[in-house]
């Protein structure tokens, strides 16, 4: 870089440094008060409640099924039918499909994988650092 920009940075990170500092004071403040709500969050992940946010997975799904290209492409005209019907892509797909059990690709706990036990490693180690007070 040439030595503009580099003045440039030295000058506002003072005032990046102190803003940092002030949010992390009050992320301390906020943390111990969340509360997870498992209902609500389901709620945000699928407002209009055409269980959308499955697509992905539902196409893996039938990927075991049939050809990957041909899976999206039933997964993206289920979508666009959903859309403009007004029908939950799980209930499409239940009719499309009703032999293939496809019920656990639309529930969400059954889709994060390895995060739960990765957020649960990384909050024990959390607790687990001394406290720097």
């Amino acid at each position: 870089r040439d030595g503009a920009a580099w003045l440039t940075e030295w000058l506002v990170l003072p005032q990046i440094c102190l803003g940092l500092a002030r949010a992390l004071a009050v992320a301390e403040r906020m943390v111990p008060g969340l509360v997870p709500q498992p209902d609500a969050m389901a709620r945000g992940l699928d407002p209009d409640g055409l269980s959308l946010t499955h697509a992905e997975a539902l196409s893996f799904a039938l990927a075991t099924l049939m050809p990957r290209p041909e899976a999206q492409a039933e997964v993206k005209a289920l979508c666009l039918q959903a859309m403009k019907d007004g029908t939950p892509l799980s209930d499409l797909a239940a009719r499309r499909w009703p032999d293939a059990g496809l019920g656990p690709v639309f529930d969400a706990a059954t889709q994060m994988g390895t995060a739960p036990d990765e957020a649960r490693a990384f909050a024990a180690a959390a607790r687990a650092l001394p406290d720097p007070g």
